[in-house]
């Protein structure tokens, strides 16, 4: 078995977090550090946008700071997605590791089916949906939720985990969002569209597409058993041998300094 880190990191600013992953994929790079398995939590709330969504023309900065919810901009693509009632994971692994496959494509089947056996766990009957073809056309808004792609994990046919990957200088991110509880008022509420009629039909559409723990389940679960069902279930998809670390005062320093340059900067977030 592989030993890799496990890293938590509950109720921190998505600048952070942001910053982190970056910071932990050149750990990683450099063999500073074992391959990581992180998940964590977002507080206040914040909204993620994809590296090529265009902020301005999509979302109602007034409206998010009315509520409160932090923006930033991730590294990886895809649409919006709402950190509030959720869990994140993020896999960061060299790309050379005997362990993830060179396709794209693959190592997300992979890691999806991580995930799977740790909805199993919470019993919970998600599976993995087939090779989609991205159609644009078939999209109605924004929301990372509505748009299909390979090997997603669905729950009664809807979407419950949105994930995004990217490949920098020999090393693999994935991260994505475990939906606990979705709120499509809130999400919306977010973005420019001010149609009334236009909006509950993008809502509607968001719902028909994709579901949550608390839908699937009846309650909201706690973020303690999803963290042990779905580490559980990626580290015995993966075969890995877990092993619970903190940050160094090095990793801190570095991820402060990159929040406060890049992923907490408007030049970053607003592509100026």
């Amino acid at each position: 078995m592989q030993k890799w880190n496990l890293l938590v990191h509950h109720d921190v600013p998505g600048a952070f977090h942001m910053a982190l992953d970056e910071v932990l994929m050149n750990q990683v790079r450099t063999n500073a550090s074992l391959p990581v398995l992180r998940f964590y939590t977002w507080k206040p709330a914040c909204l993620s946008l994809g590296y090529f969504q265009k902020a301005e023309q999509e979302i109602d900065m007034d409206a998010c700071r009315r509520q409160n919810i932090d923006v930033v901009r991730r590294a990886t693509g895809g649409r919006a997605v709402l950190h509030d009632e959720e869990l994140t994971y993020s896999i960061i692994v060299r790309e050379d590791n005997t362990l993830i496959p060179s396709s794209i494509t693959q190592s997300y089947r992979q890691f999806s089916e991580g995930l799977v056996r740790g909805f199993d766990q919470l019993g919970i009957p998600a599976h993995l949906s087939g090779e989609e073809t991205l159609r644009v056309k078939d999209f109605r808004s924004s929301a990372c939720f509505e748009a299909p792609s390979s090997y997603e994990v669905v729950v009664h046919g809807k979407k419950i985990v949105g994930s995004a990957q990217v490949r920098k200088e020999g090393v693999l991110l994935q991260h994505g969002s475990i939906i606990n509880k979705l709120d499509a008022d809130l999400l919306f509420s977010l973005f420019n569209v001010h149609d009334e009629k236009k909006l509950a039909v993008m809502k509607r559409f968001l719902l028909d597409k994709a579901t949550s723990v608390e839908e699937v389940c009846g309650k909201i679960l706690s973020q303690e058993s999803l963290i042990d069902a779905f580490s559980s279930g990626i580290s015995d998809a993966l075969g890995l041998d877990l092993i619970k670390r903190k940050l160094t005062l090095e990793e801190e320093e570095m991820t402060r300094h990159l929040m406060k340059t890049k992923y907490g900067h408007p030049s970053w977030t607003f592509r100026l």
